[in-house]
């Protein structure tokens, strides 16, 4: 897991694959504004590195908005989503995690269209919303 973006970020996006970099580079530019915002990406996906989402994940996040491209028609929600939803609810309820952020869930990417820094800015400001 790399996280970056502002150390006490209160809004961060958790996303894997090329989109990575997009979400970075948007990170960074609205935290140069004063947004504690930050982008954790994921590496390395199986085994599912709950630990190193936790030491990544800065504990001042209210709201974790969960990136995938992928489509899951049937499921509860894409495979990404639902492995961090699950290890952010064990650590809450295991003591580790003192408040439960929000975790929300989205795709980018499909269809061979990648997702540019608009995106991303809209994704974070939708944060705040919720």
């Amino acid at each position: 897991m790399d996280y970056s973006g502002d150390p006490a970020a209160e809004r961060v996006i958790v996303i894997m694959g090329s989109g990575g970099q997009t979400a970075a580079q948007t990170a960074a530019y609205l935290a140069a504004q004063g947004e504690k915002v930050g982008v954790l990406e994921v590496r390395l996906y199986r085994p599912f590195p709950v630990a190193a989402l936790m030491a990544a994940l800065p504990p001042s996040a209210r709201r974790v908005a969960v990136l995938d491209r992928t489509k899951e028609p049937g499921s509860l929600g894409e495979p990404l989503f639902l492995d961090v939803l699950g290890a952010l609810a064990e650590a809450h309820a295991g003591g580790s995690l003192g408040t439960m952020p929000l975790v929300t869930g989205g795709r980018y990417g499909l269809s061979s269209k990648e997702s540019g820094l608009l995106f991303c800015r809209i994704r974070y400001r939708s944060s705040r919303l919720v």
